[in-house]
């Protein structure tokens, strides 16, 4: 009985080694099996809260929402840039299909990417003017909860 529960506690151990020396989406069974899960940061888009992780660093924003296997519902990731442009996004190593919500400086939506699947990589997508923000939700997010450009969001 002693040996089983040493051998159950390496185990553990083990696998919580590997968690931190290792990136925990390059381990299979180490992925969560159900879906990101995000702070409490909330953005305000069309009167619906949606609850965001910020991608406010280089790291973060390279990263993106790759290598996840899904969002919750009414979540999202809102990307932060220092200065306006016509930031490219693509879809590498995405596992599942966004709305890209395109966001000027002063908070209002100057264009929606709508339905963007995995598959389109390695085509990009930009805005055709400068942009400060960029807010990825689920594909059909936009749509099912009437969002249109020209709307202010509140961050």
């Amino acid at each position: 009985m002693i040996k089983r529960g040493f051998t159950i506690l390496m185990v553990v151990f083990f696998t919580l080694f590997l968690s931190v020396v290792f990136n925990k989406s390059s381990i299979p069974f180490l992925e969560s099996s159900v879906q990101k899960v995000f702070d409490n940061t909330v953005v305000r888009v069309a009167g619906k809260e949606i609850k965001v992780e910020l991608a406010d660093t280089e790291e973060k924003r390279t990263k993106g929402l790759s290598g996840i296997k899904k969002l919750q519902e009414n979540s999202g990731m809102l990307f932060i840039f220092e200065i306006p442009a016509e930031y490219h996004f693509w879809m590498k190593d995405m596992r599942f299909p966004l709305d890209i919500i395109w966001i000027g400086e002063n908070k209002k939506i100057v264009a929606i990417s709508e339905n963007i699947f995995p598959e389109t990589y390695p085509a990009s997508f930009s805005p055709s003017e400068p942009v400060k923000y960029v807010l990825e939700v689920n594909a059909g997010w936009t749509n099912k909860n009437g969002v249109r450009v020209g709307e202010f969001i509140e961050l």
